[in-house]
This record gives C-alpha cells, sequence and structure tokens, in this order.
C-alpha cells in the first residue's frame, strides 16, 4: 500500500542517494564557480587596461603628427621672417614662432610623461593576460575532472530523479511541503525509527504504537524536528520499484 509516509520514505531514500553522488565531486562545483567569477574578473580587468592602452598610443601617435606638423610650422615661420618688410610683421611671426615653441615643448613633455605610461601598462597588461591564461588553465582542468566524474556515474542520477518524479508527484501538498521544508535545514529530512529510538531519540512506547498505526500522518521528532519513519516501513532499492 502507497502510505503517505511509505512514499516520504521512498522520497528520502532517493534523496539521500542522490546527495551521495553530490558528495563524490567532493568541493569541485564551488571550486569550478568560484575560478569562473575570478577568470571573469580578470578579463574585466585586462579588457580595462587594454582599452587605457588602445587610448594612450592613439594619443602618442596623434601627438608625435602634431609635433612634427609644430616643427614645419616653425621652420616655415623662421623662413618667413627672412621675407618681411617691416618690423611690426617681423614681431608678429616671433611671437606665433614663441608661442608654437611653448606649445611644442609642453606637449613634448607630456608625451615622454605618457610614453612612461605606456610602457607601465604594457607590462600591467603582459601580467594580466599571463593570469587570465594560467586561471583558464586551471578551469579547463577543473571541468575535466568534474565531467569526468559526472560521466563515470552515467545515467544514474537522472534514473534516480526520474523515480523522484513519479514518486513525489503522489505525495499529498502538506506532506511535500513539509518534507521540503525540513530538508532546508536537514539533508536527511525524514529518518528511520531502528529499535525504538531514531537518530538517539528514544521514542516512548505509546508513540511509536502510534507512527506505526497512523501511516497517513507525519511525526517529528522533537529534538531535531525531522521526520519518523516507523521500523516497518523499509524502502530498498529493490522495493522502492514498488512506489513508481
Amino acid at each position: 500500500m502507497k502510505s503517505q509516509i511509505r512514499l516520504i520514505a521512498g522520497v528520502a531514500f532517493i534523496d539521500r542517494s542522490l546527495d551521495e553522488l553530490r558528495e563524490e565531486f567532493g568541493d569541485l562545483p564551488e571550486q569550478i564557480g568560484s575560478k569562473e567569477k575570478s577568470l571573469a574578473q580578470s578579463q574585466k580587468m585586462k579588457n580595462e587596461t587594454s582599452s587605457l592602452l588602445s587610448e594612450l598610443k592613439s594619443f602618442i601617435k596623434s601627438a608625435n603628427k602634431t609635433l612634427t606638423e609644430l616643427k614645419d610650422n616653425e621652420e616655415k615661420l623662421a623662413k618667413k621672417q627672412f621675407q618681411v618688410k617691416n618690423n611690426k610683421e617681423f614681431d608678429a611671426i616671433t611671437t606665433e614662432i614663441k608661442h608654437i615653441k611653448t606649445e611644442y615643448e609642453e606637449l613634448s613633455l607630456k608625451l615622454r610623461k605618457e610614453a612612461v605610461k605606456e610602457e607601465n601598462l604594457v607590462s600591467i597588461l603582459a601580467d594580466q593576460t599571463k593570469k587570465v591564461k594560467q586561471i583558464k588553465a586551471e578551469l579547463k582542468l577543473l571541468t575535466a575532472e568534474y565531467n569526468e566524474l559526472k560521466e563515470a556515474q552515467g545515467d544514474e542520477e537522472v534514473g534516480l530523479k526520474e523515480k523522484r518524479d513519479k514518486i513525489i508527484t503522489q505525495v499529498k501538498g502538506d506532506f511535500r511541503a513539509e518534507y521540503d521544508r525540513i530538508r532546508q535545514s536537514h539533508s536527511d529530512a525524514a529518518v528511520q525509527i531502528f529499535h525504538g529510538s531514531c537518530k538517539g531519540y528514544r521514542v516512548p512506547h505509546q508513540l511509536l504504537v502510534e507512527i506505526r498505526n497512523n501511516l497517513e500522518q507525519i511525526y517529528v521528532e522533537e529534538h531535531s524536528g525531522r521526520i519518523m519513519i516507523p521500523e516497518e516501513v523499509h524502502i530498498d532499492e529493490e522495493n522502492i520499484l514498488e512506489l513508481l
């Protein structure tokens, strides 16, 4: 007979099996997740550095072009000075040349500073590229290890989940909600009574009788709050199929 407690016991049995499969992965999923976050952050920093370097290179290229133009203009004006016919025009050209020289010196100074920045950014980008490459390699190894374990488990997890789905749909809403609620605090939400005890809790005789005779009612262990499964309701790999 598919009593609610028997169905809950079946779900608990499958959940334990699924938990055991997940435990085989250890902290691999967490390591992979952490490594993926680290990779995303490192890649972001690398991209930002690359963007800054690109902008800096563009400025340096433009500045060098401007310096060449300033020098050409200065030379043209210097030649023009010898062709002027009065002091006023000569002074005007002299002032313009002076302005060009000032602009040239200021831009040259800025260019030297930016060249130092470029050198630093190139070094930083090289380190960041190396770090991204290293994290990718580490992530690849972790993912390969995860996939190897996943493959070793084969279709076992899929099969267990299919069985669980078939059983859980038969569990009444309030029973299912109570089981899910308890499982949030305890992975073993439903535990078997064995020789009158449940996880170290000595179940009173009268309560044992009630639990045994009321398989459509949930009884929880007073200390941990887990659902107690009567000793007579035993689920294993063979009789789990009776619940499908």
